[in-house]
């Protein structure tokens, strides 16, 4: 089963300069949280027929931000 490859950066993210597009609070609540407990329970929620997914722990996190 496929899975899509967060961190990767397109050819337009390629073009850019470093640093554009981080936000420091972001990376500060990824290292104060300890992921692998919760990705460890999200993970069998992969469906592996159809294209690549995005990992389940990212939309786990996205649909936080929402919130």
């Amino acid at each position: 089963m496929g899975q899509r490859r967060i961190g990767q950066a397109s050819l337009a993210e390629a073009l850019l300069p470093a640093g554009v597009g981080s936000n420091r609070r972001l990376d500060r609540i990824l290292d104060l949280i300890d992921w692998s407990p919760m990705e460890r329970l999200l993970a069998p929620l992969r469906v592996p027929t159809g294209r690549p997914g995005y990992p389940p722990l990212a939309l786990f996190r996205a649909l936080l931000l929402a919130q």
